[in-house]
């Protein structure tokens, strides 16, 4: 599996995490996940990957998003990262 896209024109073993960027739902999708579900992360962040990867199978999955699947992303993104709230939906009155 190859990590780092071909655009890049830099040796993949010389990057660092900071260096790499996303350019889509596609490369999260295809090289991302895969490559993080089979070298699995050993910290903390191992249950945060978990709720990402299920926050992007609601957006690719659900077509149109409703606010009902927006909701569930946002109960799920408060318990990332420290329960960090994010993201403010608005309301329905």
């Amino acid at each position: 599996m190859v990590l780092f896209p071909p655009y890049t024109n830099k040796d993949p073993s010389t990057l660092t995490a900071k260096e790499y960027q996303e350019v889509g739902i596609s490369d999260l999708t295809n090289i991302i996940v895969p490559f993080f579900n089979i070298n699995q992360l050993q910290t903390m962040k191992k249950e945060d990957f978990h709720k990402f990867s299920n926050i992007l199978n609601l957006l690719i999955n659900t077509k149109p998003l409703t606010m009902e699947t927006l909701r569930q992303i946002k109960t799920i993104a408060e318990t990332m990262n420290r329960r960090v709230v994010r993201l403010e939906l608005p309301s329905e009155e």
